[in-house]
């Protein structure tokens, strides 16, 4: 599927933010942010980002935001789009045109990562429900995303972002603390983002049941688009107990 489609997995916590983080926060996230600087996005002619968070599954009409939701101001997202992508996008994956604006799985790497003038077509999956629901309608979705964008680079040469944080129950500080289950899921992920991603496509329910990852869905849709491809880590951290990844097909 994925001859005409280059790609990245990276995080979406506001906090790898410059202008949010502190000195010592900086610090703690420099790698990921290096990792993130080294992404090359030479010889595509659109950007894909695939964001776990949308307030409903479907593709962002525009690529602009803020960070007002979280208290933060001062944070604006503006990048360009492509219409005609926007629309041939929704009519693949059957979702609808989303008004906008983007949320944070969009704004936050889009805003670390060296696109330029390319233009960006924002998609979102629906947020997974932290207790109470299921990830299959989000793994679905990720799934039959992959296959909409397998359509779309006969039309475009692609760079899939696939936006996603791993686990977020390794330390103490984590939002659900420690799970003794996290470790085990989190290495079945980080085996697949160092070999063929197809793995995820097994092991991305497994994170969210066991470590509470909030992106199954994403981290599926990058296992199916580049299955039989390779892919490598560049930089992994979890400072604040929530698996922080860069990854890229090789």
């Amino acid at each position: 599927m994925s001859a005409g489609i280059t790609g990245a997995l990276v995080p979406h916590a506001p906090l790898l933010l410059p202008d949010i983080a502190g000195p010592k926060i900086s610090a703690d996230t420099e790698t990921i942010r290096r990792a993130l600087a080294s992404l090359s996005f030479d010889d595509v002619d659109l950007v894909i980002v695939l964001s776990p968070h949308a307030r409903g599954c479907g593709v962002y009409g525009r690529v602009d935001g803020t960070l007002d939701e979280f208290g933060v101001s001062g944070i604006e997202l503006r990048r360009p789009s492509d219409p005609e992508a926007v629309d041939a996008l929704a009519a693949m994956w059957d979702k609808p045109t989303l008004p906008g604006p983007v949320d944070h799985g969009v704004l936050v790497p889009m805003m670390m990562l060296a696109t330029g003038e390319i233009p960006v077509v924002a998609a979102g999956l629906g947020e997974v429900d932290d207790g109470s629901g299921s990830p299959g309608d989000p793994v679905a979705d990720g799934s039959s995303f992959a296959r909409a964008i397998g359509q779309l680079s006969m039309r475009h040469t692609l760079f899939l972002v696939a936006s996603a944080q791993t686990s977020c129950a390794l330390t103490p500080r984590a939002p659900l603390t420690v799970l003794a289950e996290a470790k085990p899921a989190e290495a079945a992920v980080l085996s697949a983002l160092r070999g063929d991603p197809a793995g995820l496509q097994r092991s991305a329910s497994e994170l969210w049941q066991r470590g509470g990852s909030c992106s199954p869905g994403t981290l599926a849709a990058y296992g199916e688009v580049f299955a039989g491809r390779s892919s490598e880590v560049l930089a992994y951290e979890y400072p604040f107990g929530v698996g922080y990844v860069v990854a890229r097909v090789t």
